[in-house]
């Protein structure tokens, strides 16, 4: 296992943001239903380990606020509302493939390369099993606007712990050796120039016509990525159309035990 970078890139909407994870203690646990079976036997000379653990959604909000509001309008949303790549790379069970010597490990779904897909986050302590890695992003991604440009940030915070041995079975085909807890929130911010570009996407999202013609981009693949980037908090009642001009920030936030 040699895990290039600590950094895990998602592909959105034709740009590739880089998001870093933080993961820490946390507590409790629920098992989806498994029958009892025992794990394969590890090689104790190895310093790898690839295990799956049970975790499921259990919680899912979205969250909006707005420049003039004091507080954010939360409302509670489906498990199959998650956006993607949350949704496909969260499986049930979960596999976390770790390598003691380097004190790195990765949470990927079963069955896939931990080289290539996951989220990757460093062991702090094999003893309690506390994951830390932390970061966030920042970038220009809409066109400038009167000479100004909107800069957004992004942030991702997961905070979980590894329960092994606690409970042994099979869920979804796959042998288990406990529960992996995650609290995992994604959050967006708007710059203080973005108003008027936020004003744009308003429109934009509305009516195609009035999304900006730039280069390398058509007023569609605009109006596709407006979609995409508000879609979720308007499907879900966390944002109306007309206040996209006044987003301060979004996130959503998932729990899985």
């Amino acid at each position: 296992m040699n895990r290039p970078s600590m950094k895990w890139r998602i592909r959105f909407a034709g740009s590739v943001f880089t998001v870093i994870f933080l993961s820490s203690l946390s507590t409790g646990c629920k098992l989806g239903s498994y029958v009892e079976e025992s794990p394969p036997a590890r090689d104790p000379a190895s310093t790898v380990f690839s295990e799956a653990y049970a975790t499921q959604p259990d919680q899912v909000s979205f969250c909006v606020k707005l420049r003039e509001e004091d507080d954010a309008n939360c409302v509670q949303a489906r498990p199959d509302e998650i956006p993607e790549p949350f949704r496909s790379d969260f499986t049930n069970p979960l596999q976390f493939t770790y390598d003691r010597a380097q004190y790195f490990g990765v949470l990927h779904p079963p069955g896939t390369d931990p080289n290539r897909v996951g989220v990757l986050v460093y062991v702090k302590d094999f003893s309690g099993w506390e994951l830390t890695a932390s970061g966030s992003d920042e970038l220009v991604n809409w066109p400038d606007l009167n000479g100004q440009s909107c800069l957004q940030s992004f942030s991702t915070l997961l905070l979980g712990n590894v329960l092994p041995g606690g409970a042994s079975g099979v869920v979804n085909g796959t042998p288990v050796n406990g529960a992996i807890n995650i609290r995992l929130s994604h959050t967006r911010a708007n710059g203080v120039d973005c108003k008027g570009h936020l004003k744009e996407m308003e429109q934009c999202y509305q009516d195609v016509a009035k999304c900006p013609i730039v280069n390398g981009a058509t007023q569609d693949e605009l109006q596709e990525w407006v979609n995409i980037w508000f879609n979720r908090w308007i499907e879900t009642g966390a944002l109306r159309i007309e206040d996209i001009s006044e987003v301060e920030q979004m996130t959503y936030e998932i729990l899985y035990r």
